[in-house]
């Protein structure tokens, strides 16, 4: 509201009323904020989540070839894998490996584990930033 319009409300209400009315609206917008970023950070949460299981799929992966008897054993990423890591929504680059259908070595395994665990490193910490925010948000509407 511009200050012409407040000073015409406070006129047209009087003082308590639209005192009253401008907090209702103040209250309404900080609740609708705060209704917002837990949306956000509900989002966030599921899609670490998501992200943690992919990182623990390639964890299985990476056990069978270390635990192999064949020093040279090598596996395939789970199909759930490779397309979570080519969805561009994901934003997630794996450097230094041309092909993930193809088998993978130990070491290239870790690689992809560390690309996916710093996406869910990343999604949590969103997570803890955004239930800082709404705390302060929840704060600020107990004050008002």
């Amino acid at each position: 509201m511009s200050k012409d319009e407040v000073v015409k409300l406070f006129e047209e209400l009087g003082v308590f009323q639209a005192a009253i009315l401008m907090f209702s609206y103040m209250y309404q917008a900080q609740s609708n904020l705060s209704i917002a970023k837990f949306a956000d950070m509900n989002e966030a949460s599921k899609a670490s989540t998501t992200a943690q299981k992919m990182a623990n799929l390639v964890d299985a992966k990476i056990a069978d070839v270390q635990s192999s008897t064949d020093k040279n054993a090598k596996a395939k990423l789970p199909q759930d894998v490779i397309d979570y890591i080519n969805d561009p929504r994901n934003d997630i680059s794996v450097t230094g490996i041309r092909d993930l259908s193809g088998d993978l070595s130990a070491g290239d395994l870790q690689t992809v584990k560390a690309a996916i665990s710093a996406k869910a490193n990343n999604l949590t910490t969103v997570v803890n930033n955004s239930q800082l925010e709404i705390q302060q948000m929840s704060n600020t509407l107990n004050l008002l």
